[in-house]
């Protein structure tokens, strides 16, 4: 079961779509989102390096993304490579247990 708190601007009530993602409190959010190439995460509360991403294909297949680290609170995934469609990105914080889904769009 896949479930985030995350809304999309644009898409009130939406707990999983396209766009800019965030998660009040912690201040994630995704962009660009449809994205081509490149998916930076800026991370908000949490330090990139007590975070760690997964990204699944919409049926469930886990892939296995370059991810760079940016800044102590942002990451970028590379994506240039994986077919266009929908795709979830989790991401779980390893000192406070958080665990996020956001979906995104690679084009």
């Amino acid at each position: 079961m896949i479930s985030a708190s995350a809304q999309s601007e644009g898409q009130p009530g939406s707990d999983l779509s396209y766009g800019t993602e965030a998660r009040e409190g912690a201040g994630i959010k995704l962009h660009p989102n449809p994205t081509p190439d490149y998916l930076y995460v800026q991370l908000g509360d949490f330090k990139a390096s007590d975070v760690s991403l997964s990204v699944h294909s919409i049926i469930g297949n886990e892939l296995r993304p370059e991810v760079e680290t940016i800044s102590d609170h942002e990451m970028r995934v590379t994506v240039k490579d994986f077919a266009p469609g929908y795709y979830f990105l989790s991401i779980r914080d390893n000192v406070s247990q958080y665990r996020g889904v956001f979906k995104f769009l690679k084009r």
